[in-house]
């Protein structure tokens, strides 16, 4: 009983699930503050891109 107790493997994926977790949340949460800025952001890339044009 005591060997189960102080087995550790699988702690560390566990730990490394939980990051991810957290990361993923903390970027979803930015990502919504930001989320109109972002969107005036991309149109105006988009807008600037889309008056460029490509000649071989």
């Amino acid at each position: 009983m005591k060997r189960m107790m102080n087995d550790e493997s699988g702690s560390i994926l566990t730990e490394y699930g939980l990051l991810l977790v957290i990361v993923a949340l903390s970027l979803i949460a930015v990502l919504g503050l930001f989320r109109n800025d972002l969107i005036k952001k991309f149109n105006e890339i988009r807008f600037e891109v889309n008056g460029v044009s490509v000649t071989k």
